[in-house]
């Protein structure tokens, strides 16, 4: 079923640590805007991913797979 799920929005939770799930493979869009994450590690990440928004957030470490070939917008104040 998390296969077929393709835009996850998880914005104004107050997520303070996030782990994407390695069956989100169709993901497209991942929206963690205004949460409290302090840090963002995209290790296995959706090759097919084409936006990311982390603003509001109080990110300081931030970084992102290869690969992620389609990504064409992030938002983020930290350098990913």
């Amino acid at each position: 079923m998390a296969r077929n799920l393709k835009i996850l929005y998880l914005d104004n939770n107050s997520i303070t640590n996030f782990t994407i799930a390695s069956a989100l493979t169709n993901l497209t869009i991942l929206d963690l805007f205004n949460n409290h994450l302090a840090s963002f590690v995209l290790s296995n990440g959706s090759p097919i991913l084409n936006i990311i928004d982390l603003a509001f957030n109080s990110i300081n470490q931030c970084a992102l797979p290869d690969g992620l070939t389609n990504l064409d917008t992030l938002f983020s104040k930290a350098m990913c």
